[in-house]
């Protein structure tokens, strides 16, 4: 039977008559989202690199069912007039916000995403074109407000940008969820922040790191230096151009091919600043590691879980640290906004920061043996040495802060490994506290740590190209 044959084709009051045309409108509506995920069922089958579970094709075939009980006329003849009371019911407008909303929320979320934004696209499509046929004026009055309250959305978006997030913590604004490292930078992101002691503009790249975007893959005759650290080496304090990091680089690549890599990230310890290694750093083969060392390193090193979140904890058995807590679960993000949103629109990254207050527990750091959390520390050391030199490179460790108990401690247990501790106590030439701003270097701090360690790192590369011995 054709769709104009079809006794749904006649008029009911307030419902769409059923044309050809928007019989296959709304056909595809219904079964947009199956055929989305049986595709999506299918390419996994033919291209999933370790192959993929029965339910997988089980989920295909059943996919496909409906597909194909769709054609069958009784069964859609019902679908089309269930098309026909969401089209007439429920209008044009209703349809079109529906359908921007999944295309920022939804649409990117896997086969499902895609197949309800499409299946929604299609009865919006249907309504435009029944509202089209009928009080065209009230259809261009519903679109200005429309495009009014798009108006609106977009001036809240720059209000946000400019006034609201650059006072939001730097905890929430610029970290996401890394399952393998806790939380990572939020990647692609560039923001500024404002408060009362500092402003400052910080570029994250594509791997969610404060670092130039560079190939892992290194060029012939150049040479590569990796900083591990935390929130001294991330420099959230001072625009991009400052840090610390930045400077060497400057100096260091004005004198020969160099390349420098910042895994610096606020929060990291020494267990973390290990595995930032092992999961990125060392993938752009350096010739040179710098770890950034600070005191309070050590409690967190025997922590799973404190005020910027859930992370991996190397748990000791004897000399042999063990990883545990991995994959870390991501209960600081929403889910509901994707990486290129959060990118481009500074409203859904701060829904995002105000979502996550929800889920962030607070006053969870727990009490910590001392010498248990400096066996672990010494471990770290010892093992990320290791790793470090089976890649052909050198470690080196700078400390951060002036403890002499903890100084002491440490020049101790790097003399072990025979790591070489940079010393830049000489940095501070001046009042101590002149270098600081909100327990990190300012713009003066910055410079004073990169003149103390360029001449050391100079040293260290060698005037072959290569690391001395």
């Amino acid at each position: 039977m054709r769709d104009t044959d079809s006794p749904l084709c006649h008029a009911t009051p307030g419902l769409p008559a059923l044309d050809a045309v928007l019989g296959r409108m709304l056909h595809a509506a219904w079964i947009a989202p199956a055929l989305c995920i049986a595709l999506g069922d299918v390419r996994a089958m033919l291209f999933a690199a370790e192959g993929t579970a029965p339910g997988v094709a089980l989920s295909a075939i059943a996919w496909g069912l409906w597909i194909g009980c769709s054609f069958l006329p009784d069964w859609r003849s019902t679908l089309l007039e269930i098309g026909r009371v969401l089209v007439g019911r429920i209008g044009f407008v209703p349809w079109l916000l529906l359908t921007l909303l999944l295309l920022v929320l939804v649409a990117r979320q896997g086969s499902l995403g895609a197949g309800v934004t499409i299946s929604a696209a299609l009865l919006c499509g249907a309504a435009l074109r029944q509202a089209l046929r009928g009080d065209r004026k009230a259809l261009a009055f519903s679109l200005v407000i429309v495009a009014l309250n798009l108006l609106l959305l977009v001036i809240l978006n720059l209000f946000v940008d400019a006034f609201v997030l650059p006072k939001r913590s730097h905890n929430n604004l610029f970290t996401e969820h890394d399952s393998r490292l806790g939380w990572k930078l939020r990647r692609g992101l560039t923001a500024q922040r404002r408060t009362d002691e500092f402003t400052a503009t910080e570029s994250i790249d594509l791997h969610g790191f404060r670092t130039a975007e560079i190939p892992f893959e290194k060029p012939a005759g150049t040479q590569r230096i990796v900083f591990l650290g935390d929130s001294h080496t991330e420099a959230y304090t001072v625009n991009d151009a400052e840090t610390y990091t930045a400077l060497i680089a400057a100096r260091l690549a004005a004198e020969r091919p160099l390349q420098v890599v910042s895994l610096g990230v606020g929060g990291y310890s020494t267990d973390q600043e290990l595995l930032a290694y092992l999961h990125h750093g060392r993938r752009y083969a350096p010739d040179l590691v710098v770890l950034q060392f600070c005191t309070n390193d050590v409690p967190y090193n025997v922590l799973g879980e404190y005020w910027r979140g859930r992370k991996p904890v190397f748990e000791r058995y004897g000399a042999v640290l063990m990883l545990t807590g991995v994959p870390v679960p991501n209960l600081r993000d929403t889910g509901l906004f994707g990486a290129g949103l959060l990118r481009r629109a500074p409203l859904s990254l701060f829904l995002e920061a105000a979502l996550r207050q929800l889920a962030i527990k607070r006053d969870v750091e727990e009490k910590v043996d001392p010498e248990e959390a400096w066996r672990v520390t010494e471990l770290l050391l010892r093992d990320l040495n290791r790793i470090v030199a089976s890649d052909g490179a050198r470690l080196v460790v700078f400390l951060v802060d002036r403890d002499p108990d903890a100084e002491a401690r440490l020049r101790r247990a790097l003399a072990a490994y025979e790591i070489p501790f940079l010393e830049t106590a000489g940095a501070y030439t001046e009042d101590f506290d002149s270098y600081w701003v909100a327990g990190h270097w300012n713009q003066k701090g910055q410079r004073a740590i990169a003149e103390v360690l360029v001449p050391a790192l100079r040293a260290l590369l060698g005037t072959d190209g290569m690391p001395l011995p």
